[in-house]
């Protein structure tokens, strides 16, 4: 009788864009979390802290690479565009398994395309450049979480 041999599926992840995951423990996302409400978008920071995410904005002085437009000053307190964000799953060990999202609505704009067409959910979601600047954020917060979790003083 011959030997079958299954391939095992590539887990989908849940979050429809998700372009990332890791895991991460109880502690630092409850860190990462607390430190992103005071680096809030509305201080000069490029982060906003919710319950359960944090979004990643970009300025003038801070964005990716290939940002197609100039980023302006609207409601905001500073010129800020949205373009993602990681978002945070409790896990049954407790740990958190996070998820890495984009969604580039002003770049979408930019190229005044139809919304809800294939190149609007193309442009939304982002670029290579897009997701590496996502991850740098993230880097810079997670660093600086550390740093201030051993006491050093920053700024």
């Amino acid at each position: 009788m011959p030997v079958v041999t299954r391939r095992r599926a590539k887990r989908k992840c849940d979050y429809e864009h998700c372009f990332y995951e890791m895991t991460i423990s109880r502690a630092e996302w409850a860190a990462l979390l607390r430190h992103s409400y005071a680096l809030d978008l509305n201080r000069g920071a490029y982060y906003d802290g919710r319950i359960g995410c944090i979004n990643f904005w970009c300025g003038p002085e801070n964005r990716p690479s290939n940002w197609p437009s100039r980023i302006v000053k609207l409601r905001l307190k500073y010129p800020r565009a949205y373009v993602g964000a990681v978002f945070g799953d409790r896990l049954p060990s407790g740990r958190w398994k996070l998820h890495f999202d984009i969604h580039a609505y002003d770049r979408a704009e930019h190229y005044k395309v139809e919304m809800g067409s294939r190149k609007w959910d193309e442009l939304m979601h982002g670029t290579k450049e897009d997701r590496a600047w996502v991850l740098e954020q993230f880097r810079l917060l997670r660093q600086h979480v550390g740093l201030m979790r051993r006491g050093v003083k920053i700024g």
